[in-house]
């Protein structure tokens, strides 16, 4: 962010909410403080930390705090060793964690650790090499690996350097791997309502005006029980520490607080233009076109970038006339960076934040998503990277959050799955005029799906009818929102509550359409009859509709053959298989294999 917000670590540094999650999942997560894990990293060797969280959750500031500590000999954990913060975003294509950590290391400083020619690269990689069990490498954001680029993988299995501490920070998506290598897995949570406090204490005091602090931590009740008061939506996202920085910076320049994520990053907008802008926006609805066009040019390379999860553009391949290109690079979004390449002129810029990138690119869809070809719009619905940039669409829209949720009404029943997902980051008061919007958009169109979602339609009636559901005129939409908040042990009675086998199997492929966690239902039919299987199967097949799983465990429940082959023929980001299940697969794999080969 601004220079003016750039604070002392040792100074605004605050404890994290961490939870340790057990190796086997099969037991809930357990609070650890911040030096209990620091002990078990020193205490195990070659330890493999992961550190799992949210985007601005505090992953990269814990990183540089164990960096700090190190570097100002705070703590012993890493006594006696060198330790080397890495940004993944930083690596080069076709070049690795340790091609970054020899371009950007203090040649100078390292020759007097080492009495190594600073001059020779090639050497300062054989000593780190060599001499593995004293290195740490604390490699932060594999969510922003770019592709092309070798993947940290090997270092933390220990393939590579196998001696060497590794921990490794992440957002949630796909470290499914990670997590089965990791000697210690740690959640963090962000901020607890004691830190909070904590927190915006420091700050104020650090600008030196306490006195907004107090006032802040008054209008946010955080001394009462229930804390939040009138602003409980803005309390939920006082945990997250960058949120909370926002937050700090709104009340400092106003006194208000906004409402939820999507307005407090208007707000962010806002302060941000400001530092530009001649003449101040008091609010961001009366910013200057000019500047909104800006943002646009700005928001379209982003989201080019972030498709392939990159955090900076290249000015070239932005698009639009020179003076609003060069607005657009000065209103303060992006700072100018060096290139990524010795041999390469390009001028790069960066975003100081993911957060703020996706937040950009969500502004960009709410306003010209309509514009894009249906090639573009398949990305905008499948990329992974763009999922909180569809989450701050929704956002900016409000009620009229389906002028970009339309684009969820296709042909493809996936869709329809994704679309009830996105459907939690409508705002409740926008949900009925949403939903029906959505209603009329699909009845009004000329999909070739309309036999098949009446069929969906009646199904999800009969499920509903079993627990007293009234609404007999429910459209779809609301249907599948329905069935996505209900219980597992519910959906089971409502399945079991059929007689024939095919009509529970039907009715099961329909209702695994909508529920969020489709393993936990999953799991509950492993050992049902072959019949039921059969039909479930004949249904997806007919909807040409596949599970969203990306592991599976048994959590002690058996499974039957025609189950097994069933996950496996519908279920293709499967990647992951618990150990107990792994022992069973090899006794169904030669009765299976034949099944499998006959229905493919």
């Amino acid at each position: 962010m601004h220079s003016r917000y750039r604070v002392d670590i040792a100074h605004m540094f605050t404890d994290l909410n961490l939870m340790k999650e057990n190796q086997n999942k099969i037991t809930d997560p357990k609070p650890v403080g911040l030096d209990e894990v620091l002990a078990i990293v020193k205490k195990t060797p070659a330890c493999k930390l992961l550190i799992e969280g949210e985007g601005g959750i505090g992953k990269t500031t814990l990183l540089r705090y164990f960096s700090y500590r190190w570097a100002n000999k705070i703590d012993k954990t890493f006594e006696g060793k060198i330790v080397f913060l890495v940004n993944i975003r930083d690596i080069e294509k076709s070049k690795g964690v340790l091609d970054l950590i020899v371009k950007e290391i203090n040649l100078k400083n390292f020759n007097l650790i080492t009495d190594l020619p600073a001059e020779n690269a090639r050497l300062i990689e054989k000593f780190i090499t060599n001499h593995d069990n004293e290195i740490v490498l604390l490699l932060d954001g594999l969510d922003e690996l770019q592709s092309g680029v070798d993947n940290p993988k090997n270092l933390f299995t220990g393939r590579e350097l196998k001696n060497c501490i590794v921990i490794l920070a992440s957002r949630p998506e796909h470290i499914d791997e990670f997590i089965h290598e990791s000697n210690v897995h740690v959640k963090v949570k962000g901020f607890n309502s004691e830190n909070i406090e904590k927190y915006i204490r420091k700050h104020f005091k650090y600008f030196k005006v306490p006195e907004l602090g107090e006032a802040l931590i008054k209008e946010l009740e955080l001394d009462k029980p229930l804390k939040g008061g009138k602003h409980r939506d803005v309390y939920s996202m006082c945990n997250n520490p960058m949120l909370l920085l926002m937050i700090c910076i709104m009340w400092q320049e106003k006194q208000n607080l906004p409402t939820d994520k999507s307005v407090l990053f208007e707000e962010v907008f806002r302060s941000i233009l400001n530092q530009y802008n001649k003449e101040k926006i008091d609010e961001f609805k009366d910013t200057p076109k000019p500047l909104i066009d800006a943002m646009l040019v700005l928001g379209r390379g982003l989201y080019e970038s972030l498709k392939i999860n990159q955090l900076y553009i290249n000015k070239d391949s932005l698009e639009g006339s020179e003076y609003m290109i060069t607005l657009a690079l000065s209103l303060g979004f992006v700072y100018k960076d060096e290139p990524h390449s010795m041999s390469s002129f390009k001028e790069i810029f960066t975003a100081p934040h993911k957060l703020l990138v996706e937040a950009l690119v969500g502004f960009y869809l709410s306003k010209l998503s309509h514009q894009l070809g249906e090639k573009e719009l398949d990305n905008i619905r499948q990329n992974y990277n763009l999922n909180v940039a569809r989450e701050f669409a929704i956002g900016f829209l409000g009620s009229r959050a389906d002028k970009f949720l339309n684009h969820w009404i296709t042909n493809s029943v996936k869709d329809y799955r994704s679309l009830i997902n996105l459907f939690r980051f409508v705002k409740m008061e926008h949900i009925i005029k949403v939903e029906n919007a959505l209603n009329d958009c699909f009845w009004n169109s000329n999909l070739s799906i309309k036999p098949r979602i009446n069929e969906i339609c009646t199904s999800l009636k009969k499920c509903l009818h079993h627990i007293h559901h009234k609404d007999k005129d429910a459209n779809v939409m609301k249907l599948l929102r329905v069935i996505n908040g209900l219980g597992t042990k519910i959906l089971i009675e409502c399945i079991c509550n059929e007689k024939l086998s095919k009509e529970k199997g039907i009715m099961l492929a329909h209702i695994l359409i909508a529920v969020p966690k489709q393993n936990e239902l999953l799991r509950e039919i492993s050992i049902w009859d072959e019949d039921v299987i059969e039909h479930l199967n004949s249904e997806c097949r007919k909807l040409n509709f596949n599970y969203d799983v990306t592991e599976y465990s048994m959590h002690d429940r058996s499974l039957t053959s025609s189950f097994l082959v069933h996950l496996f023929c519908n279920s293709p980001k499967l990647t992951t298989l618990s150990n107990d299940l792994s022992k069973i697969v090899s006794l169904f794999l030669m009765d299976s294999w034949m099944v499998v080969c006959s229905m493919m």
